[in-house]
């Protein structure tokens, strides 16, 4: 939030855009990760053990991912 309120100081608009964009999109990204981490806990509860290895290769593979976007947009 301070790098945008600098970029908006600096009357660097479009920036000041992206990374707006760019912290709603962390938003989301954490509420993924967050819906897949309960459903893996649930799955260990019921003893779905199964399910809870698959939920915890989702996790890494989408946070794999994600680093690979962040770095491509040099954030």
């Amino acid at each position: 939030k301070k790098k945008r309120i600098i970029k908006i100081l600096d009357e660097k608009y479009d920036e000041a855009k992206k990374l707006k964009l760019t912290i709603a999109e962390l938003y989301k990204i954490g509420e993924r990760l967050a819906r897949y981490d309960i459903e893996k806990r649930q799955a260990i509860e019921d003893e779905d053990y199964e399910k809870a290895k698959i939920k915890k290769q989702q996790i890494q593979e989408y946070r794999a991912e994600t680093y690979k976007q962040l770095q491509a947009h040099n954030l």
